[in-house]
């Protein structure tokens, strides 16, 4: 009986036809090496294991180790379940609402079973994922390597459609630690800010919302000199805010309506980056 297929390979239940293959997978010297020697020294062994092991499992349990083989019917190993008599059975749905708790998505079959087998690298991948999105379908050599300048890669993110990315070079930001990535997608200049591998990274601070107008953002990177407004302070249109100073010049930050000092995000000496939120007000 198959039980699954790709393009390339079939999996499919054993039979006493496979003894062959058998004897020569469990006398392999890297099997008897990292699984064990199962002293079977000829065909009627192979066959009374694959009789009284994988078959008997499938009958018993409804899965077991299958055969794994080429579309043309070339055997090339195992690879199933098996259940361990002292090993405990586990509750799926309880390990599922665990999963999904601790990596906050719903998870499928097949993520339930990466979970089971490997909770901290699946939540690891969970993590990756949630990040950075699907990455499989990046080149090996780009995904771990990254790109040089004017190298260029293809990326199939679905039927009919295919993303040509081409490195055309980097440039200091002017936040520390980060650089400044140019490239082209699909033929279009494209640019943007990427944390430098080793850097030190900067205390991540609140962005402000452009659309809101209660955010009062840092016009350009510098530090902060004074601070004159605190939490809760009124002011009018007008009344200065924040200094900031850079390259040697002081930039004083104004408060551009009436209105409540809701909270205060920067303090005197510390510095700062563009669109850094200094001051947000309250309700109007």
């Amino acid at each position: 009986m198959i039980v699954a297929e790709t393009p390339r390979l079939r999996l499919r239940w054993l039979t006493a036809d496979d003894a062959a293959f058998i004897l020569a997978l469990v006398n392999d010297p890297s099997w008897i090496a990292n699984i064990g020697d199962k002293g079977i020294r000829d065909l009627d062994g192979a066959r009374r294991y694959i009789e009284t092991g994988p078959k008997a499992m499938v009958a018993r349990f409804g899965f077991g180790l299958n055969l794994i083989e080429t579309r043309d019917g070339t055997p090339v190993g195992l690879c199933g379940l098996i259940k361990r008599d002292s090993l405990p059975d586990v509750d799926l749905e309880a390990a599922r609402q665990e999963a999904e708790k601790a990596c906050g998505h719903q998870i499928d079959d097949n993520d339930l079973a990466s979970w089971l087998m490997y909770p901290k690298v699946y939540r690891e991948f969970s993590d990756h994922h949630r990040r950075f999105g699907d990455v499989s379908m990046l080149p090996t050599a780009a995904y771990f390597y990254g790109m040089a300048d004017r190298d260029e890669i293809a990326v199939h993110i679905g039927p009919g459609k295919t993303l040509v990315i081409r490195m055309q070079g980097t440039a200091p930001a002017e936040e520390e630690g980060v650089i400044k990535v140019f490239f082209e997608l699909n033929g279009q200049p494209r640019a943007m800010r990427v944390e430098k591998a080793g850097a030190a990274r900067r205390e991540q601070r609140p962005q402000a919302d452009p659309t809101n107008i209660a955010h009062v953002p840092a016009p350009m990177p510098g530090m902060v000199v004074t601070v004159s407004v605190k939490a809760g302070q009124t002011v009018r249109a007008g009344d200065p805010l924040v200094s900031l100073e850079a390259m040697k010049m002081e930039t004083q930050i104004r408060a551009e309506r009436d209105g409540a000092i809701k909270a205060v995000h920067v303090r005197t000496g510390e510095t700062i980056a563009a669109r850094d939120l200094l001051v947000e007000f309250g309700p109007a």
